[in-house]
């Protein structure tokens, strides 16, 4: 006759689950599609996103996420040789869905507060992003993402990124 003992499972235990937030620091590429002035830029990115995924659960799941981050679009003129430092501070919420393990499309509907010769303008703004998750170890990923972006409408922006996050 065999006993066996209860084991330990930290998925269902809710005490030990470790939420998937994470800090990135990224560099990027921004295009403004259909642009004929051909606003193709380099960006970096700080951000903070929270989402109510846990980490070592890998199914299928759908979750509300939270990012606040800011980007710093570099821009330089083609006549001259300035180079410009834009800041765009940005909220955004929406659903993450996780597709399979670090495999995950994510909507969101946002704010960002764009800065031009020393002034800020708000802009409302819709979201359509995917991102992957490498795991380098148990607290730093690489996260690629990809996406696109649109002030209701036009114009309608599109980025891919490569960063380390911090979880």
């Amino acid at each position: 006759m065999s006993t066996s003992s209860p084991r330990s499972d930290t998925t269902l235990d809710g005490n030990h689950l470790e939420k998937l937030s994470r800090l990135r620091l990224s560099v990027g590429y921004v295009d403004l599609l259909g642009d004929e002035d051909d606003f193709a830029f380099p960006f970096f990115n700080l951000s903070f996103r929270s989402s109510g995924f846990d980490r070592s659960l890998s199914k299928f799941m759908v979750k509300l996420a939270f990012e606040l981050g800011i980007n710093a679009l570099i821009i330089s003129s083609e006549n001259d040789d300035d180079i410009n430092v834009y800041f765009l501070l940005y909220a955004k919420f929406g659903p993450d869905i996780r597709l399979y393990n670090n495999l995950f499309i994510a909507g969101s509907a946002g704010l960002a507060f764009a800065t031009y010769e020393g002034n800020f303008a708000p802009v409302p703004f819709l979201g359509l992003n995917g991102f992957y998750l490498v795991e380098l170890n148990e607290k730093f990923s690489l996260e690629l993402e990809s996406g696109i972006h649109t002030s209701f409408g036009w114009p309608l922006f599109f980025y891919v990124t490569v960063g380390i996050s911090m979880i």
